[in-house]
């Protein structure tokens, strides 16, 4: 196995999927709270937890790195792209506390007199 390289990857199936639902819901708050910064520093663990899932489908090491890359780079690219829409939907669907910055709105258009 590829990732034994470092002993203390040896995790099962279950502890990659505790891994990404974790880091589904520090999506989440990172997106309430308006930081994307939670969601970059779970990106190694989440990398590491795609890799083991598909290294488990007898994938080679080249396969498993750029199956891997391929997905971390569409997941970042799928939630960069509309990261304003999408937290306005989530601020809208969370009740109204003050701990969430106000939905974002694009500043008004210059008026031509």
């Amino acid at each position: 196995m590829v990732l034994d390289v470092i002993p203390a990857l040896n995790f099962s199936q279950t502890d990659a999927a505790i891994i990404l639902i974790a880091t589904g819901v520090i999506t989440i708050i990172g997106l309430a709270i308006n930081r994307r910064a939670l969601i970059v520093s779970s990106l190694g663990y989440v990398g590491l937890a795609i890799g083991f899932l598909i290294q488990q489908t007898n994938a080679d090491f080249g396969a498993t790195i750029s199956i891997t890359l391929v997905l971390l780079g569409a997941a970042i690219v799928l939630l960069g792209v509309p990261w304003h829409p999408v937290r306005n939907l989530l601020i809208r669907a969370l009740p109204q506390w003050r701990v969430f910055p106000p939905p974002y709105e694009p500043p008004p258009e210059p008026q031509d007199a």
